[in-house]
């Protein structure tokens, strides 16, 4: 027989017969069911004997990671399968597995970047007497999620750089790492705050700080910057650390005066070792490089300094009267290597003492004055200097010793300007005055002499000598060719009698010498356009006011033989009888001179060859064409003739102008 199993058949079914030996006919059947008992003879099996899981390091704890799943062919407690995890302690103890279930959950917080990757072995146990068991292997990976934050590899940087180093030189590299992975551990630097003058760069990828503009040790000696660096995660962390940038002091200052132009006044009553100033400067920079020492440019001065202070002193007595104004220079030199200067003016002015009396620029002044001046005008100023300052203080009036002459006269006690009072002054009476005047300051005066004389007033018209000026003249004069002159006189005196001519309508044709009257011409004549000219002319004195003489000038433009006579037609014609007798007129020709008299005579003939073989001849005066013999249509039925005009006397190689005349015969 053959062993049972009940997982193959857990049942059997069969039919039972009873029957007699002797008697087959005698028999009882009965069905027959036999259960088979499970015996533990099945192990639990697992569906797999390796299992792999990947998950991220962010799962909360409870988190299921993965099912398993074993069978056990058994019933009743044998099939009864328990899971456990047989290596857990360690690492292993951040999973734990449902006893019944065979779920695996997170237990402890995950950390990729402590362990990345979990290696469990899970047992199947079933229940029976002894129990079997299974195993297999779950091998679980951690994948990375962003949960590091950048760390920087110092709490803080520190670099100390000269303010003068360039743009695009290294300050210094800061450095974070992440222990994420992949883009989540890949860090870029930026700046925070502090850099808001944009002084500074850094290269987002290596930390590198570079100067990006130029520094300032005395506008700003200590930087302070915060730099972000921050990772390439979906949802990126950052840090934040800061950097201390110290410059350090180089000597690019050169001490500044706090006025580059100082202005003192020191009397010359003061005596040496007078502290009269002080200048002072300052220098940005620090220490050494702070340091002034003050001196002074020039040398041979009256004056000294304190290097330390800047204080100006008198090193000798003052004399304004010698020198009354110093300029000067005041250097401040700081004590950096190389030192750095500038310098400031100085300019002293001497305080005068009043131990001069005024003195005139003149001895003598002149002046004059018109007899019909009006009251207040001015005639002369007199001026006068004081070595001493305050020459505002300077009165000027007019000195006792001459009364009489004071009386027509006022004189400006501040300006020294004589002007003419309410005085009726008469050139035929008296011709000039002579004044004394006084310049005083406070206590001290001078004096001189003033002679006024008295002019005549332009009283007088300029006259003319002639009312018309009548004037014959070629029209071939040339141009700049004298016409006449026109003359007028003034019985003033002086510059009331001196005289400019003009042409008091602007002519053309024509120019007036301004000094002399003397008329040209100024533009080539033409009698046949313009025969005659009239204009006016003037004279006007230089009085003031000025009085003007005007004259008529007439001027008669005569004829020269400057013009050819011409034709009135260029072309005649004419038709007469053949059988006509000779002498009959045939037609009239006639020409015309613009000249005048004589110059426009003309005379007419015919040209060589024109007189139609002698048949014809022409009047030379009346330029009346004649026939001079019978004409024969028959023999010659059409003639042309060419008649010229001359001027009276000229010769015949001098045609002025021809015409030509047809005439034909008729039968």
């Amino acid at each position: 027989m053959a062993p049972l199993d009940r997982e193959k058949m857990p049942m059997h079914y069969f039919r039972v017969k009873a029957e007699y030996d002797r008697d087959k006919s005698l028999y009882a059947e009965a069905d027959l069911t036999i259960i088979v008992d499970d015996v533990n003879d099945n192990s639990p099996k697992f569906e797999s004997s390796t299992y792999s899981k990947v998950i991220p390091e962010d799962l909360y704890i409870g988190d299921t990671v993965l099912d398993v799943r074993a069978r056990d062919e058994d019933t009743g407690s044998n099939a009864a399968i328990l899971y456990s995890i047989t290596n857990n302690g360690g690492a292993n103890s951040v999973f734990r597995i449902g006893q019944s279930s065979g779920s695996i959950t997170v237990d402890k917080t995950l950390d990729r970047e402590t362990v990345q990757q979990y290696s469990l072995a899970i047992q199947a146990s079933d229940q029976g007497s002894p129990p079997k068991t299974d195993q297999a292997t779950v091998r679980i990976t951690v994948t990375d999620v962003n949960d590091c934050v950048p760390q920087f590899s110092k709490r803080e940087y520190t670099a100390i750089i000269p303010e003068d180093i360039k743009p695009g030189q290294l300050v210094l590299t800061v450095s974070a790492s992440d222990q994420d992975l992949g883009t989540n551990a890949e860090v870029v630097y930026s700046f925070g705050s502090g850099n808001d003058q944009g002084l500074f760069s850094i290269n987002r990828i290596n930390g590198q700080i570079k100067v990006n503009k130029k520094l300032d040790y005395e506008y700003i000696p200590v930087h302070t910057l915060f730099v972000v660096a921050q990772d390439k995660g979906d949802s990126p962390n950052y840090n934040e650390t800061s950097v201390e940038i110290i410059l350090k002091d180089v000597n690019d200052n050169a001490p500044q005066f706090f006025n580059s132009d100082f202005q003192e006044v020191v009397s010359e009553r003061e005596n040496v070792g007078h502290t009269f100033a002080r200048v002072q400067a300052f220098d940005d920079d620090d220490e050494l490089n702070q340091q002034i020492v003050y001196s002074l440019v020039e040398s041979n001065l009256p004056f000294g300094i304190n290097s330390q202070t800047g204080d100006l002193y008198l090193t000798r007595k003052l004399d304004r009267e010698k020198v009354d104004l110093y300029v000067f220079h005041v250097k401040a030199e700081d004590k950096g290597k190389p030192p750095l200067s500038n310098r400031a003016k100085v300019t002293v002015n001497v305080g005068d003492i009043n131990d001069n009396p005024p003195k005139f620029s003149k001895s003598v002044y002149f002046g004059s004055v018109e007899e019909n001046a009006r009251p207040g005008t001015t005639i002369v100023q007199v001026t006068a200097t004081d070595p001493d300052l305050g020459q505002s203080n300077i009165v000027y009036t007019f000195h006792a010793s001459t009364p009489n002459n004071r009386r027509c006269f006022r004189m400006s006690p501040r300006t020294g300007v004589i002007t003419l009072s309410r005085c009726k002054l008469d050139y035929s009476k008296t011709r000039f005055y002579s004044l004394t005047v006084k310049a005083m300051d406070s206590h001290l005066e001078s004096f001189a002499s003033v002679r006024i004389n008295v002019t005549d007033s332009n009283t007088h018209k300029p006259n003319f000598e002639q009312r018309i000026y009548r004037q014959r003249i070629s029209e071939a004069t040339a141009v700049g060719g004298r016409v006449l002159v026109v003359k007028a006189t003034d019985d003033d005196q002086g510059l009331n009698a001196k005289l400019t001519y003009t042409i008091v309508r602007s002519q053309r044709d024509f120019r007036i010498n301004p000094n002399t009257g003397e008329i040209t011409v100024s533009h080539p004549l033409d009698r046949e356009s313009t025969p005659q000219y009239r204009f006016e002319v003037s004279a006007t004195d230089h009085g003031n006011p000025p009085f003007k003489g005007s004259a008529n000038v007439h001027i008669t433009v005569t004829d020269v033989n400057d013009n050819k006579p011409r034709f009135l037609q260029s072309n005649y014609g004419k038709s007469i009888l053949e059988n006509v007798r000779p002498g009959t007129r045939v037609l009239e020709v006639s020409a015309v001179d613009d000249d005048e008299g004589s110059n426009k005579a003309i005379i007419y003939s015919f040209a060589a060859n024109g007189d139609g073989g002698g048949a014809f001849q022409i009047d030379s005066t009346q330029g009346v064409i004649r026939t001079l013999m019978s004409l024969d249509r028959e023999t010659i039925p059409e003639y042309e003739l060419t008649v010229v005009c001359f001027r009276q006397g000229t010769s015949i190689n001098e045609v002025i102008s021809e015409s030509q005349g047809h005439a034909g015969r008729r039968s």
